[in-house]
């Protein structure tokens, strides 16, 4: 980072693993809250991933209505999250990705 600096660049490192509340996931902001870092990123957004697939729904286990309530509460507070209805097989981590790199815009299908 101190090269960029020397260079007139300013990086932001996000990880959106991170920041949001107890109360926010609890409340279902979870989804909106970080596409919208992702949306704020743009045009610029690098992935690093883990072992992980991120928080989604699986098949095996009972319903889980908390993920539920964060994607109802993503479509509906914002139109550019629209996109997600149909996709809530995908994990959160997922809908950070096609976000990023699909949609940079912040909209479209």
């Amino acid at each position: 980072k101190p090269s960029l600096d020397e260079r007139g660049v300013h990086l932001v490192f996000v990880d959106l693993r991170w920041g949001i509340t107890g109360d926010e996931s609890a409340s279902g902001q979870t989804i909106a809250a970080c596409l919208r870092e992702v949306q704020r990123c743009s045009p610029y957004f690098l992935c690093m991933l883990g072992h992980r697939y991120g928080w989604a729904q699986n098949a095996d286990e009972p319903h889980d209505e908390l993920l539920t309530k964060t994607f109802d509460l993503a479509v509906n507070d914002d139109p550019s999250f629209a996109w997600i209805d149909h996709q809530r097989d995908r994990s959160v981590t997922e809908l950070e990705i096609e976000q990023g790199v699909l949609r940079r815009s912040g909209g479209g299908d």
